[in-house]
């Protein structure tokens, strides 16, 4: 797969994942660098477990070690069995587009070495970002009748950069202060009076006694 024209972090790898049989051992999945149109170095890894591939074709997601991809530059998604035996009667399948709509990527078979075949793999690679990080990004996409927005301290917790078209930016940004920051304490966003979005820890009462008088609580 190639990565667009912005560079992301890689949190999570999902795919369409079915089984034939009980097959025995986990699906790992791994990110690869891409070394001349074949899968280079190991960048990162995540695993599907055997008990979570049920029925039919689902979609099943890999919580991978997060891991930044360069933009505009291809990458590997590499799946193999992990433990268990090989069992011509118990195995897992991968779903694929046989119209090979994917036209950044193709689909690969290591036998001897690398041999390609037709279609191509349905899969999604999600990025993750900081929640303030991604505050940011949505006034830029949203907030037009937002002037500047001051992040005055980094909450340190990255979030999915996915989200449902049916969110407002405003139902996305109180989702994204509800997680608070790395350490547990809660974040708070206000107005002031320049229409400018401020995003802050939540103060205790001694530090809120010298916040500035001026905010607006839009909540």
């Amino acid at each position: 797969f190639k990565t667009g024209s912005e560079g992301i972090t890689a949190v999570e790898v999902w795919i369409k994942a079915a089984k034939k049989g009980t097959p025995s051992g986990d699906l790992t999945v791994w990110i690869f660098s891409d070394n001349s149109g074949n899968p280079g170095s190991n960048l990162t890894s995540g695993v599907i477990y055997v008990e979570d591939v049920t029925g039919g074709f689902n979609w099943l997601r890999a919580n991978i070690t997060n891991v930044d991809l360069a933009a505009n530059t291809n990458y590997w998604i590499v799946f193999s069995k992990v433990g268990g035996i090989v069992d011509a009667n118990n195995y897992y399948l991968l779903q694929y587009d046989e119209q090979a709509g994917y036209a950044d990527g193709e689909i690969k078979r290591f036998g001897s070495g690398w041999s390609s075949l037709a279609g191509d793999l349905n899969f999604c690679v999600l990025a993750g970002e900081e929640t303030t990080e991604q505050i940011e990004r949505v006034i830029s996409a949203g907030g037009q009748f937002i002037n500047n927005v001051m992040i005055l301290e980094s909450s340190g917790v990255q979030s999915l950069l996915w989200k449902p078209h049916k969110y407002s930016c405003l139902q996305i940004i109180k989702d994204l202060i509800s997680v608070g920051n790395s350490l547990g304490a809660k974040l708070v966003y206000q107005v002031d009076v320049d229409r400018n979005l401020i995003v802050r820890r939540e103060y205790n009462l001694v530090c809120d006694s010298c916040c500035r008088k001026d905010l607006v609580n839009i909540y």
